[in-house]
């Protein structure tokens, strides 16, 4: 288990402007039937009688009835048959449309526990643990369920994050996440819009520092699930139910295949207040 450390900040957070628009290479708007898309591998290795649920448009994990459990969460790896290959030679953008239930809509989250989705890039070399990463979760930090954002990275066992608390969770969550690799810079820029432009989540990565070479592939991963932000077991039995934490859609762009000039968009301050965490998760075996 990594406990990770939050930064604490008072100030309004960068503006990430609207990259290039260039030629999509994957879309998946979770409207099909049956079972997940060939390309959306599944591992259930930290879940207790899960399923994926897709369609209707929207991708949803029903995690069953957990007590006891440190973190339970379905992992969605984009690869085989159709998926694209994502690498540092070429500049791309990843965007994924979330929603997070109201607290009324998810019932059960104890003091430390929390619904999250996560976008994971991963370097895909054995071995390693860098990684940038966005979660949106509804959360009890322990004065009732609250909303947030974390950005993150991790190179060499050095992590950098952050926690915006967005608050109360009165009503449902909707957001645009966004992982833009820059070819030009060799950073990734962590984002997010809750409908008034793109705010920057943290510093970008410094993707050179990963143990790559620009043709290396990057793993892509969805994370649906309950997490816990303490060392302690739950203290209830909890169950994630169909729409509670969901991804409405997903796009790759590649950058190298486009055409024309960045659009700035406006800064947002995601920030109302930030305190320290700490947060323990579990790597899937």
């Amino acid at each position: 288990m990594n406990r990770l450390s939050l930064l604490t900040a008072s100030a309004s957070l960068a503006c990430l402007s609207l990259p290039v628009a260039g030629a999509v290479v994957f879309s998946d708007d979770f409207n099909g039937s049956g079972a997940v898309d060939a390309v959306w591998q599944t591992d259930t290795g930290n879940t207790e009688n899960a399923t994926v649920n897709q369609g209707s448009g929207f991708l949803n994990v029903n995690s069953g009835s957990v007590n006891g459990l440190e973190t339970v969460r379905h992992t969605l790896e984009l690869s085989g048959t159709g998926a694209p290959s994502i690498t540092l030679a070429s500049s791309w953008t990843i965007d994924a449309v979330i929603t997070v239930g109201s607290a009324a809509d998810i019932p059960g989250i104890a003091p430390g526990e929390g619904v999250g989705v996560s976008l994971d890039i991963r370097n895909d070399l054995p071995f390693t643990n860098d990684r940038a990463q966005i979660n949106v979760v509804a959360l009890d930090f322990g004065g009732g369920t609250s909303h947030a954002l974390r950005g993150a990275h991790r190179i060499d066992g050095d992590e950098t994050e952050l926690i915006s608390p967005l608050g109360a969770a009165s009503s449902p969550l909707n957001v645009t996440i966004r992982a833009s690799y820059d070819l030009s810079t060799g950073l990734i820029s962590l984002g997010a819009d809750t409908g008034s432009g793109f705010g920057q989540l943290v510093a970008p990565v410094d993707a050179s520092l990963w143990s790559l070479t620009p043709s290396d592939p990057l793993q892509i991963q969805l994370e649906l699930g309950l997490v816990k932000f303490s060392d302690t077991a739950a203290n209830s039995t909890f169950s994630l139910e169909d729409g509670e934490a969901s991804v409405d859609s997903f796009t790759i762009q590649d950058e190298a295949l486009s055409a024309g000039a960045p659009v700035p968009e406006p800064a947002i301050s995601l920030l109302a207040a930030l305190g320290t965490l700490g947060l323990v998760r579990r790597r899937r075996s």
